[in-house]
């Protein structure tokens, strides 16, 4: 009778321990725990570039999609990666005309997204966002 208790406590343990370290790497995040207000208005003025290297082309978009892209980022679920991501490889950047030190990096084929102060991405849960933005920005 006792082993059963001890061995039932350490499965116990074991689960809690386990349980614990998949609440802990599963952790998401949003936009929102990461961006200023400015970026988040309900107006939106965003500049748009895509990025080729160390060229930077500017693309014309209207408030509308300006406004889905925006409403689409706030929803966005983020889990923070290990890796760093060079800025030169990244498919647009999307800063805020009320603010352009920061700065927001979409890596379309890694299904990524870095900030203006880490190098250190976030990979993109929802499989269909980076679609939606790339259908918006052309």
């Amino acid at each position: 009778m006792r082993n059963r208790r001890i061995l039932f406590g350490m499965l116990t343990m074991i689960l809690m321990l386990v349980i614990l370290i998949a609440i802990f790497t599963n952790r998401t995040s949003q936009l929102t725990d990461f961006v200023s207000e400015e970026f988040l208005m309900s107006q939106p003025s965003l500049h748009i570039e895509k990025v080729n290297g160390t060229k930077l082309t500017t693309i014309d978009i209207s408030k509308p999609s300006q406004q889905e892209i925006l409403t689409l980022l706030m929803e966005l679920p983020l889990r923070k990666t290990n890796k760093a991501y060079p800025r030169g490889e990244a498919d647009y950047r999307i800063t805020s005309n009320e603010n352009k030190n920061f700065d927001l990096l979409l890596y379309l084929d890694e299904n990524i997204i870095t900030f203006h102060d880490k190098s250190k991405g976030y990979l993109v849960t929802d499989e269909t966002f980076m679609e939606q933005v790339e259908q918006l920005l052309k």
